[in-house]
């Protein structure tokens, strides 16, 4: 007997806007390695691969899209911080009043339950006491860059937990 596989894990990846640091600072360590094992040590070949490598590294890091947003098994991972499923209560997309675009700016938010564990990469959680509709977690993604229907479709299969579109202060529930 075989089971139908639950939906692909949603991600969204985007890259970091850290590449204005991690690149010069990668490329200089590696010129300078490069220097320094040729100029001063005379050292082998070796040495120059090697200060190539950290430079292909560097560069790897700022081509390569990291995941900004991801839906799975293991939980929600929102920015840099993962979210396991038995804490959230509900995930919001919240969409522009007017949709002027075909794929709107959208920002996605996660309700916890009140009193579950701290998520990894989170200190502290604000519980207001007379608003239960406050969101604990929130990122802004440009146009085009989440599908909700997917992301729905992602969270249902996996979280089991409400998915509710808010648009102009009114939210229903899509999932």
């Amino acid at each position: 007997m075989t089971f139908p596989s639950p939906a692909p894990p949603y991600t969204v990846r985007e890259r970091s806007s850290r590449w204005l640091l991690e690149l010069p600072v990668g490329v200089a360590f590696g010129v300078a390695w490069y220097l320094f094992a040729t100029r001063v040590v005379h050292g082998s070949p070796f040495f120059g691969l090697l200060a190539l490598a950290v430079v292909g590294y560097a560069v790897f890091r700022v081509l390569r899209p990291v995941p900004s947003l991801r839906a799975g098994p293991d939980g929600f991972r929102l920015g840099e911080v993962s979210v396991p499923w038995r804490s959230i209560r509900e995930v919001v997309l919240v969409l522009p009043a007017v949709q002027t675009e075909p794929c709107p700016a959208v920002e996605v938010g996660l309700r916890l339950h009140h009193g579950a564990p701290l998520p990894d990469g989170m200190d502290a959680v604000v519980y207001e006491p007379g608003d239960s509709d406050a969101m604990h977690l929130r990122r802004s993604f440009r146009p085009g860059r989440v599908d909700p229907r997917a992301l729905a479709a992602a969270v249902g299969a996996y979280g089991r937990v409400a998915v509710i579109e808010s648009r102009a202060g009114t939210e229903h529930r899509i999932a």
